[in-house]
């Protein structure tokens, strides 16, 4: 695999673009795991706040470095997660989740302080493609969402 295979990969998977950075562009990146290529060797490294770190794994061909990058994000769960909704309502989100459970998709649910303890929200989460069918379900769902 070549970078626009990898990317277009990413992209169909349903990976958040803000979590992978892939060819030129890192410098545009912040708080990602990037891979370029740097003379003639190909770099996996990490760009925090605008910074680039020293690299974590360099490669001579483009394929190994592609495959490894690609084994990298795949360990990144938070690379393929998205939030499908974020509730003042626990009852809002339990409909979501179980609309979710009943078309067999895999879900995670939080609940989180807004403005002190007193008032919580609810988020419900998907991993990868499952986000397709959640957004679908979501937006079917009465209610409202913050």
């Amino acid at each position: 695999m070549r970078f626009p295979e990898l990317e277009a990969r990413l992209l169909d998977e349903c990976f958040v673009p803000t979590c992978f950075s892939v060819g030129d562009g890192w410098d545009r990146a912040d708080d990602v795991e990037c891979l370029a290529r740097v003379g003639d060797r190909y770099e996996i490294f990490y760009v925090e706040r605008g910074r680039r770190q020293a690299a974590t794994a360099v490669f001579d061909g483009e394929e190994e470095a592609c495959d490894a990058y690609y084994a990298l994000l795949l360990r990144n769960v938070t690379a393929r997660t998205h939030c499908l909704g974020l509730f003042a309502d626990a009852a809002d989100a339990d409909r979501l989740c179980a609309a979710l459970a009943e078309r067999g998709l895999p879900f995670t649910r939080d609940r989180i302080p807004w403005n002190g303890p007193a008032s919580p929200r609810f988020r419900v989460f998907v991993l990868g493609k499952d986000v397709i069918v959640g957004r679908t379900l979501a937006a079917a769902l009465p209610g409202p969402r913050d």
